[in-house]
Order: structure tokens, then C-alpha cells, then sequence
């Protein structure tokens, strides 16, 4: 699991938020799910919001 800290997560609503980050993960294409994090780490809040492969709701 990515820990996300200060400055790097945006609180929306009490506990609920958002941030940025790269994650190792096995997919079920069939499923469109995500069956195994390998790990991941947390990245700056700028790295999502810059990459254009992303939606721009950040």
C-alpha cells in the first residue's frame, strides 16, 4: 500500500482525498480490475496533474 503524506495529498472531505502515485500492479483485463499491488511509491501531486495521459479532474 502508498502511504501518501502532506503536502502530496489533498483532503476533500474529512477523511476522504486524493494524491499521486505509481504503483506495480497485475491486472485483470477481463475484469477491469486490479488483482495484486506489487508495490508503489508516492510522487509529487504536479507529476499527475503535468502527465497527459490522465484525467485533468486533479
Amino acid at each position: 500500500m502508498v502511504f501518501l503524506r502532506l503536502p502530496t495529498y489533498v483532503k476533500t472531505n474529512g477523511y476522504y482525498g486524493y494524491g499521486c502515485a505509481c504503483m506495480d500492479v497485475v491486472t485483470d483485463k477481463g475484469r477491469s480490475r486490479i488483482s495484486e499491488i506489487r508495490g508503489g511509491e508516492s510522487l509529487p501531486l504536479s507529476t499527475c496533474r503535468e502527465d497527459p495521459n490522465l484525467p485533468k479532474s486533479l
